[in-house]
């Protein structure tokens, strides 16, 4: 137990520093990360959201942050010092179709690894037979066409909505406004969403585990699956903006 607290601590002096209120591009960042993460935390409280429905949400955020990452490398394929360079635009193409491929791949194996797991280790209300049974039925149920505002905003789609708008805040603030597309190049975001992707699901499959042990039942397990995994985003952040400091013309 000591050495998780001295580890969430070296995380704490790293991150800290770089959200401070001073620092407007980070503050913006690590607000917007700790809202869209806590949104769940505020669904499973409130309005009663069963917690495997976090599972899916964090897959959704995987989603977002591969389609982020393909525009990524288009953008930084097609313009070099702020020009565009047209066999750039043709390699970045060309790689983000292979980067859809893998990625797809992945996520395909992982979404299936989820609804396994929902259905071996939840009760029958959770999971929908006909919904199984009924591809198309079941993709219905992926977009909320018929929801009201009010009923959008207390679903698992505010979320998902949530979560998209804090990456596409990020993708403005550290890639597009700091110009970091023009010093690098397709093949450098061809494994970076991984490293992320990765860290984020280890803390939810421990979380996840934690909260099978315990029946699904205990709010306190939730309230500290989430917050490892606000920690590990932020300090991804931190580390990928480290990495890609602001553009200097």
């Amino acid at each position: 137990m000591n050495r998780i607290f001295s580890i969430v601590l070296s995380i704490s002096d790293e991150v800290i520093p770089y959200f401070r209120p001073s620092n407007r591009k980070g503050f913006i960042t690590g607000i917007m990360i700790i809202c869209a993460n806590s949104i769940p935390v505020i669904g499973v409280i409130f309005f009663k959201w069963s917690p495997y429905m976090i599972l899916l949400i964090y897959w959704g955020e995987s989603l977002i942050i591969g389609i982020f990452n393909i525009l990524k490398m288009i953008i930084s394929g097609a313009i070099q010092d702020r020009r565009f360079s047209p066999p750039g635009f043709a390699a970045g193409a060309g790689l983000s179709l292979f980067f859809t491929f893998h990625y797809g791949l992945f996520m395909f194996v992982h979404g299936a690894f989820i609804l396994l797991f929902m259905i071996i280790s939840s009760s029958a209300d959770i999971v929908d037979p006909d919904a199984l049974n009924n591809p198309f039925a079941a993709i219905s149920l992926l977009f909320p066409w018929d929801m009201t505002p009010v009923e959008f905003l207390e679903s698992e789609f505010a979320a998902i909505a949530a979560l998209f708008i804090s990456h596409l805040v990020s993708f403005y603030l550290n890639f597009i406004k700091t110009g970091e597309f023009n010093y690098t190049t397709a093949d450098n975001y061809m494994l970076r969403p991984y490293k992320r992707i990765i860290v984020m699901h280890l803390t939810i499959i421990f979380g996840a585990f934690a909260l099978f042990i315990s029946g699904f039942k205990s709010v306190v397990f939730v309230i500290i699956w989430i917050g490892l995994k606000i920690l590990s985003d932020l300090k991804m952040q931190v580390s990928e903006t480290k990495k890609y400091p602001v553009f200097t013309p």
